[in-house]
């Protein structure tokens, strides 16, 4: 019995390593932090030894990266988590569907190569359903702690149940939206430090713990300005000149009826508007293709949106356009170009320890961003370094100065470190070893009830003997009572 327990010892030994394995291909894990919202320098003032500057300092930091335009949720989420190549970013037409369940989207694209994905809090968990995904929504009427959050996102993937864990975070942008981009009302209840401190914590983990090979990121879709008020554009054109429009607040789309396009082109020239107008072949920056977009194009200056009788603000590219007030302190959604929109990107951990190679300087996107994090995932591990102390890394800094515009393409090649074929999931692998278990406990009992048989059985083999006289055989019964006895109490315990 003894061998047979210690091949039981081995056996599960095996499985629950088989399982670990199965659940972490490759060995990379990444934990990435979304602050919608997230203008460049809200994270100025934070304390030196903070979360925050040690990213900058051990690891990648692009001090301003460009969102796509319009700086809104929709485009940049698919520039941030799809890259330049995706299909989805760039939709704006009179029939645009609003969602974010498209299949190249890195969250979907990792439960695809059988890694475990936990989604935080992101506004669109109720249309996910996906084999490996989960989303875990926010409690309506609960505040989640920031810190708790992530601390909970990291125990995940300590405990390799996890390979890719995205927590998204909405308090910046709804603090922006209703009083407005000033720093001094982002530092209003610690705020940022208070972000800076959760960000902290998992930063000290990583860097005691480098042999997990967890990597961090923070990301962010754009950033924030001060809001200046309303246009009303549909006073610079006659009704009967307009077949369609599309307002988004930050940009508007107009199909002119057939035989009105100069009519409709003069009056929108006017030059009292407080916005510019564009067809698809002089819209700078143009981030569509000219078959989706309109024969007229209208952006409203910087801190200004776009009002239509008829066709209000849908502001369905933002995550949660029912949370936006109707006189709002701050807004986005403009032009690459000014500044306020610019965001920032950090990462840290063992994929991050020398910078993360950035080519392109001057202009950098957020479709610049998914290379970076696709390679922190699914790329091989590297090789752990000499002793278990953090060595100073190099800082990969991203200038501001200005020269040619070089653009990275990213067209993410199939992971080598993973296989197309289907792996177990958390649940059905804890199964396995379950029914593992289960059946060796049945064996074990088995056997040991089935030895306390047969060494019943040999006793009773043993008692027929031959006695010389019977005082002797008073004893021999007298001693087999006493074995009996013992062995109806040895079963019953």
């Amino acid at each position: 019995m003894g061998r047979l327990f210690l091949l039981f010892c081995v056996i599960v030994a095996h499985a629950s390593s088989a399982a670990y394995s199965s659940q972490t291909p490759g060995g990379n894990r990444l934990l990435i932090l979304f602050l919608d919202g997230l203008r460049h320098n809200y994270f100025e003032y934070l304390d030196e030894t903070g979360g925050v500057n040690q990213m900058r300092m051990g690891g990648c930091h692009v001090p301003k990266v460009k969102p796509v335009f319009p700086s809104n949720c929709f485009s940049n989420v698919h520039a941030l988590f799809a890259g330049r190549e995706s299909l989805h970013f760039s939709d704006f037409n009179a029939s645009t569907e609003v969602n974010y369940t498209h299949r190249d989207l890195l969250w979907y694209r990792a439960a695809a190569e059988g890694k475990n994905v936990n989604l935080y809090h992101f506004p669109f968990c109720s249309g996910v359903i996906e084999k490996g995904l989960n989303c875990i929504p926010r409690r309506k009427y609960r505040k989640y702690p920031l810190k708790s959050t992530l601390a909970t996102a990291l125990h995940s993937l300590i405990n390799k149940n996890t390979d890719l864990a995205v927590v998204y975070y909405e308090e910046i942008d709804e603090k922006g939206h209703l009083r407005g981009s000033s720093m001094d009302v982002m530092m209003e209840n610690d705020t940022m430090f208070k972000i800076d401190e959760a960000i902290l914590d998992v930063v000290e983990y990583i860097k005691e713990h480098p042999e997990e090979n967890i990597n961090f990121a923070i990301v962010s879709d754009h950033g924030m300005m001060d809001f200046n008020g309303f246009v009303t554009i549909d006073v610079f054109f006659l009704w009967r000149d307009v077949e369609h429009i599309v307002n988004l607040g930050s940009v508007a789309g107009i199909w002119p009826t057939n035989g009105s396009e100069n009519s409709l082109e003069w009056r929108l020239r006017s030059p009292n508007r407080r916005f510019n107008l564009y067809t698809p072949k002089t819209l700078p920056g143009n981030a569509w293709p000219s078959s989706e977009l309109a024969p007229y194009l209208l952006i409203p200056f910087p801190g200004y949106l776009l009002h239509v009788n008829y066709y209000p603000n849908s502001f369905a590219d933002h995550f949660n356009p029912e949370k936006l007030p109707k006189k709002p302190r701050g807004a986005h959604g403009y032009s690459s170009d000014v500044e306020d929109m610019h965001t920032t990107f950090l990462a840290y951990g063992p994929a991050f320890s020398q910078g993360c190679e950035i080519k392109n300087k001057d202009n950098f996107f957020t479709y610049d961003v998914f290379p970076i994090i696709q390679k922190a995932l699914f790329s091989e591990s590297p090789p752990l370094p000499a002793t278990s102390k953090t060595t100073e890394s190099n800082i990969t800094t991203i200038s501001d100065t200005t020269s040619t515009t070089t653009t990275i393409v990213s067209t993410p090649p199939k992971p080598e470190a993973i296989t197309g074929t289907e792996q177990l999931s958390g649940w059905e692998i804890k199964m396995v070893v379950g029914v593992i278990v289960a059946a060796f406990v049945i064996i074990l009992l088995i056997g040991l009830v089935t030895r306390r048989i047969l060494r019943m059985r040999q006793r009773q083999v043993d008692r027929i003997c031959l006695v010389e006289d019977l005082a002797d055989a008073e004893f021999q019964a007298g001693h087999y009572q006493q074995e009996d006895d013992y062995n109806k109490g040895d079963l019953r315990v």
